[in-house]
């Protein structure tokens, strides 16, 4: 009897644990969400500026599909031109994701199949993340993408 019930006290007790893991993923998947739509209509700059956080140790690593490897730090990124990249209408599916977190950090790793009607084509990205809590917001602090069209 004394076991069942120190094995129910310490499953009332992780309860807690289970929602605040939950919580924190989906506050992770509403950044996430929210940076593919100001990508989708916005200049790169305010994208960066809304939803990450931009400091020396800012990374964005990506592998184009024609192989071409890119590989920015926070003064790369921000030489770029500050130009809408994303395409408004375009269809946009994310799955398969992945969450560890430890505290104020965490780590994504997704795929999003992005169809683009006019030119008729599919990309698939394989997406990883490392996020860190600021302020009580997760901000993008590096990010890898490796992108391919299926043939």
């Amino acid at each position: 009897m004394r076991k069942i019930l120190i094995t129910l006290g310490c499953f009332i007790c992780c309860i807690p644990l289970l929602f605040s893991q939950k919580s924190e993923e989906d506050a992770i998947r509403a950044v996430l969400d929210a940076e593919t739509v100001t990508y989708s209509n916005s200049p790169l700059h305010e994208v960066w500026k809304k939803h990450w956080l931009m400091d020396d140790k800012t990374v964005l690593n990506l592998c184009t599909p024609d192989c071409t490897i890119v590989h920015y730090d926070k003064a790369g990124m921000m030489a770029l031109p500050n130009i809408v990249t994303g395409v408004a209408n375009a269809e946009i599916l994310k799955s398969d994701f992945i969450y560890d977190i430890h505290g104020d950090y965490a780590t994504v790793s997704d795929m999003v199949k992005i169809f683009i009607p006019e030119d008729k084509i599919t990309v698939i990205s394989y997406e990883f993340r490392v996020m860190k809590k600021v302020e009580g917001t997760w901000r993008i602090h590096m990010c890898t993408l490796h992108q391919t069209i299926p043939k």
